[in-house]
Order: C-alpha cells, then sequence, then structure tokens
C-alpha cells in the first residue's frame, strides 16, 4: 500500500501525530492558564483587579485556544488513521486505537 505515497514522505508522516500530540499537551496547557485567569476575573472582589484582568481578555482567548484545541484533536486523530492505513493498507485494531476514538468522543462533546 506504500506505493500510494513515497517511502520518504511515508517515514516523515510518522511523525506527524506525535508532534501534534505534543503540541496538544502545551496548547491544553495554555488553555488551563486562560481558564484559571477567566475565573480570577469572575471572582475578582476588588474593581482595580477586575480592570486589570479585563483588560486581558482571558475569557475569549481562552474560548479560541478551546475551539482550536477541538480543531486540532479531530485532525489529529483522524490524521493518525490516515497514516497509519497509508503506511500499512490497514488499521491495527489495538490499545491505541481503542483509547483514542473514545478520547477523541469524548473531549468533543
Amino acid at each position: 500500500m506504500t506505493e500510494l505515497i513515497s517511502p520518504s514522505l511515508a517515514y516523515k508522516l510518522n511523525f506527524f501525530h506525535p508532534l501534534l500530540m505534543w503540541a496538544l499537551l502545551g496548547l491544553s496547557f495554555y488553555s488551563m492558564v486562560l481558564g484559571i485567569k477567566t475565573k480570577k476575573l469572575r471572582t475578582a472582589t476588588s474593581a482595580e483587579e477586575r480592570k486589570d484582568l479585563i483588560k486581558g481578555q482571558f475569557g475569549r482567548r481562552h474560548h479560541l485556544v478551546g475551539s482550536l484545541l477541538l480543531a486540532l484533536m479531530v485532525l489529529g486523530t483522524f490524521g493518525g488513521m490516515a497514516v497509519t492505513y497509508l503506511n500499512n493498507g490497514k488499521l491495527f485494531v489495538g490499545p491505541h486505537l481503542l483509547v483514542g476514538i473514545p478520547w477523541l468522543a469524548w473531549k468533543s462533546s
């Protein structure tokens, strides 16, 4: 099945999914920080603290990063499956696939 793509491209595509997963982990931590700052804004008691936090627009940025995370998770999941299929001509029904698909469904719900 590797006749569909060149061997060098098939080798390079193997790194797409793991690198994307590391990027998603970093974006998740960034989104967590934005979410914590958004909560801090909601629970702020002094007017001065609220004014400083409102300028950061943390809620809007948290929402945008969350939307980006969802899009990248879906593309990464199906991209990983596509690379496996292109390289091997089949999908391996194993723990990685059996955990990855429910994880995607859980995160996108």
